[in-house]
């Protein structure tokens, strides 16, 4: 007796090589299915990342979010939208590249779709949100619970074995899964199904529970070729997703339920996974069987989907929106012990050798170091500097677990623009203080002012180390967003340069509908095509060619094995400050003395702020965190935000222009004619002009 799978692949293989006739399918402008569901739902469609996502959304009441899986788009909740809509807003959403949904890039996997979901979610300002995800949308509906589980309720994860957690392995080796791996497979289930996909999809949607009409409806959704080759990539980024789920070990107490039909060869795998969620720190996961189900149980059994859905979606708690009460004030005071302790460790350094004759080819030149670290014990004034940041109002919160310190400081004015000021590393919020006057209270009436907050970066000075592990630019930028609805800012502009010009950036992608504009001194841009690079002057290969030299070791280093490096850092002063030195007298325009380009003060302050605080090795920790996410490599949509780009002729990697206009949409570009990688420190005259050029003519509204 011959099996489906072997009669399914023989009649790919027959078909491959011959016509069916009649006319490609494509998805329909208008879905009649919709007016089915009743008069109060609407299909829709918002910009996302530069993707197209749609939905079809009805009801009133908590959020309920529906994610699909393979081969199916929203309809796969057709049956249960109607009653879920008597008590919730329900909102069913096709997958990028599925159906309505535009397709994403090559590699797009189950975080990156959680994060498309979390921004239409943002966008249309939905909150308390629970999701529930089928299949491949289970996998999406767990990486949404953690990216952003203080947006929701809830989760309930159906049929759905999660890659990267027991027993993901033991599965995809069983022969009903067959699918998987066919479809992992590069460019050939595109070109065995094309136009076969009402074939292909009957083999997954057997009757009586799908009718012929219900094949051919799907098959539309998958009809156009990149729509067909977006269903099978999901497939292929399950190694990306099984990598995302493996890092995610940090306690979650939200509430998932997971979920299989009592028929489904997941069924007995129900209490593995669980266990292994509970692993990896999710402490509220429980199991429900669905009886009389398989696989595509809310088509199979709709009646107890969505009592199950209303049961746990009434009783998950919503987690508390943010509120002033939870933001309290700060004042800066490290405890004398601390300072005592550092001029001690500095009396007591043990120096090393330098070779004669040499200055800053080996490194940090000693000479230098040491007559910085003879001033940093014996001269310079802490209290001093504390005293200059505690003029300005400070404060702290808690944003995903992690305490996050800022200046926020008003204008008298009643027109002044919210403005996030954003630092890098080995930069802090002391690069901006000269700012903040001159920007919330401008001698001439006819300047811009600004509200200014300062945020110091998760794992940066005030705001402590991190203890979880994945905050890089992404979830920095999650919880920076978080912060400014916290203070009830809906519009404002961000200023950003190192890392904050990416934690701006990704702001801006986040919640375009928040940021009115961004200006950055320092922006990152991938060729275009292939042959960009080739096409290079000798002068923007130069100016662009910095991670390809060895100056740019310690980024490198800092990205592989910060751990490691943290040890000697953390340990020893003339160590930490002797890495400064060196990083500063690399970075800044300065004339073979970065000391002619920054106070010297000012330069201690920000060396100690890091000592005292205990963030020299957490600080660095965003560099891997980013590497690990793989923010580093991803390719980043058009963003539409107006950007001002303030181009300082020192900074150290500077792209192509005509490259950064293929990403960002840039408004005004300023040529500076000093200054280098520090441009809040070294030229604040410059920046802070530029800054009120462009918002003066930003769109506010």
């Amino acid at each position: 007796m011959t099996s489906p799978i072997l009669k399914t692949i023989a009649v790919f293989l027959v078909t491959a090589w011959c016509s069916l006739g009649g006319q490609s399918l494509s998805a329909q402008s208008a879905d009649p299915a919709v007016a089915e569901l009743g008069a109060n739902f609407v299909s829709a469609t918002a910009q996302v990342k530069g993707i197209t996502l749609h939905y079809v959304r009805g009801g009133t009441g908590p959020t309920v979010i529906l994610l699909h899986g393979f081969p199916e788009d929203w309809y796969a909740y057709h049956k249960v939208m109607p009653r879920l809509a008597k008590k919730f807003e329900v909102m069913a959403v096709d997958l990028p590249g599925i159906g309505g949904s535009s397709p994403a890039p090559d590699g797009y996997d189950a975080a990156s779709m959680a994060e498309d979901v979390h921004l239409l979610a943002q966008q249309l300002r939905l909150r308390g949100i629970y999701v529930v995800g089928h299949d491949v949308g289970g996998m999406v509906a767990y990486a949404f619970a953690r990216r952003y589980p203080e947006t929701m309720r809830g989760a309930m994860i159906l049929e759905a074995p999660l890659p990267g957690i027991d027993p993901w392995k033991k599965i995809t080796a069983e022969p009903y899964v067959w699918h998987i791996n066919f479809q992992q497979v590069p460019d050939l289930p595109e070109h065995l199904v094309a136009d076969r996909q009402t074939i292909y999809f009957r083999y997954f949607l057997g009757p009586p529970v799908f009718s012929d009409a219900d094949v051919a409806r799907y098959a539309k959704s998958y009809a156009a070729p990149e729509h067909l080759h977006a269903g099978f990539e999901i497939y292929r980024a399950f190694l990306a997703t099984a990598k995302f789920n493996a890092e995610q070990s940090g306690r979650l107490d939200l509430p998932l339920v997971i979920g299989a039909g009592s028929d489904s060869p997941f069924a007995g795998d129900l209490p593995t996974i669980v266990a292994a969620l509970q692993e990896h720190g999710c402490v509220n996961a429980k199991t429900e069987l669905i009886r009389g189900g398989s696989h595509y149980v809310a088509d199979q059994q709709p009646g107890i989907v969505e009592e199950l859905i209303e049961r746990y979606a009434s009783s998950a708690k919503a987690n508390p929106e943010p509120t002033t009460a939870t933001i309290q004030p700060f004042q800066v005071h490290v405890p004398d012990q601390v300072l005592i302790d550092l001029r001690r460790r500095l009396a007591e350094t043990k120096w090393p050798d330098q070779l004669p004759g040499t200055t800053w080819e080996y490194g940090a030149d000693i000479k230098k170091v040491r007559e910085l670290a003879d001033y940093w014990q014996n001269k310079y004034d802490w209290r001093e500097q504390e005293a200059k940041i505690n003029r300005f109002d400070q404060f702290t919160t808690e944003i995903d677990g992690q305490q996050i310190y800022f200046i926020h400081q008003r204008s008298p004015r009643p027109d002044a623009i919210p403005l996030v000021l954003i630092h890098g590393w080995p930069g802090s919020i002391l690069e901006f203080l000269a700012l903040i006057e001159p920007l919330t209270d401008p001698k001439d009436s006819h300047s811009p002012a600004f509200d200014v907050i300062i945020p110091s970066l998760p794992g940066f000075g005030f705001s402590r180390p991190t203890t979880t592990r994945g905050w890089g630019p992404q979830r920095m930028a999650k919880a920076l967003v978080v912060l400014m609805d916290h203070l009830g800012y809906s519009r404002y502009g961000i200023q950003g340069g190192d890392w904050g010009s990416l934690i701006a950036r990704d702001m801006a992608y986040q919640a375009p509908a928040h940021v009115i504009g961004l200006h950055l001194n320092l922006i990152t841009a991938d060729p275009p095509n292939p042959e960009a690079a080739r096409q290079m002057s000798d002068a923007e290969r130069e100016r662009s060619s910095f991670f390809h030299r060895e100056e740019s070791s310690f980024f490198f280093l800092q990205a592989s094995e910060p751990q490691t490096l943290a040890y000697a850092l953390t340990d020893s002063p003339a160590g930490w400050l002797a890495w400064m030195t060196a990083k500063f007298q690399l970075l800044t325009d300065n004339n073979g003395d970065f000391l002619k380009a920054v106070d010297r003060d000012t330069f201690l302050t920000d060396v100690t702020l890091y000592w005292v605080t205990d963030t020299v090795g957490s600080a660095m920790r965003i560099y891997r965190e980013s590497r690990l996410t793989g923010e580093e490599a991803a390719r980043m949509p058009r963003l539409e935000t107006p950007v001002a780009y303030a181009d300082f002729p020192r900074e150290v990697a500077v792209p192509p222009f005509r490259w950064i206009t293929q990403t960002y949409n840039v408004v005004q570009r300023t040529e500076m004619p000093k200054g280098g990688h520090f441009a809040a420190l070294e030229q604040p005259d410059l920046l802070l002009d530029d800054i009120r050029k462009f918002f003066a003519k930003v769109d506010q509204k």
